[in-house]
């Protein structure tokens, strides 16, 4: 059975927001992406920036977040979710 969660310890904390109170990502958890998240990250770009979208959608996290990952880890990222897509088409599951 293939899991339906992947935790992903970012490479290094990532810190967003300025003033007293930015918020600092040292992990992303992403869950199975809903039809819907799947539909807007494909209409709102292209190619990687697609998978970016979904992942910040599926984590949970702002697209700024997903913007400073290493590439490795974003792909890390959109090969997992993009695994329950393939998962259908290739096995014949609905």
């Amino acid at each position: 059975m293939v899991e339906s969660t992947l935790r992903i310890e970012l490479a290094k904390p990532i810190s967003i927001g300025k003033g007293d109170c930015p918020v600092t990502y040292d992990h992303l958890d992403l869950r199975e992406p809903t039809a819907e998240e799947f539909a807007k990250a494909t209409e709102s770009a292209t190619g990687f920036r697609q998978t970016m979208k979904l992942i910040s959608l599926a984590a949970k996290v702002p697209e700024s977040v997903i913007g400073q990952m290493p590439v490795g880890q974003v792909n890390e990222a959109g090969d997992f979710l993009m695994g329950f897509m393939e998962r259908g088409r290739n096995t014949g599951e609905t």
